[in-house]
């Protein structure tokens, strides 16, 4: 049986693309928080593990829109963590 796939238009795409990144932006914020907490992890020791600026950290877990996939791989593997993603239909 052959599945029928609607298009979806750049409104819709642009939605599932930010959903995508909340949810990943979420689950990276938490586990900087709880480093932060549990370790005393600052900005700035991300930032050094990276070599890239404190600010440029901060552009990363302070909004999600900010957050890419190529962002939150870098900020995991700094955190020594890894992604694990569930889909839900």
């Amino acid at each position: 049986m052959e599945r029928r796939v609607r298009r979806f238009g750049p409104e819709e795409q642009a939605q599932a693309i930010g959903r995508a990144q909340a949810a990943m932006w979420c689950g990276v914020v938490a586990r900087f928080e709880h480093l932060k907490t549990a370790e005393g992890l600052r900005q700035a020791d991300l930032a050094a593990a990276l070599g890239v600026s404190r600010s440029q950290i901060h552009e990363w877990l302070s909004d999600p829109r900010n957050m890419t996939l190529k962002a939150a791989g870098r900020l995991l593997l700094a955190m020594d963590a890894e992604a694990h993603v569930e889909v839900q239909t």
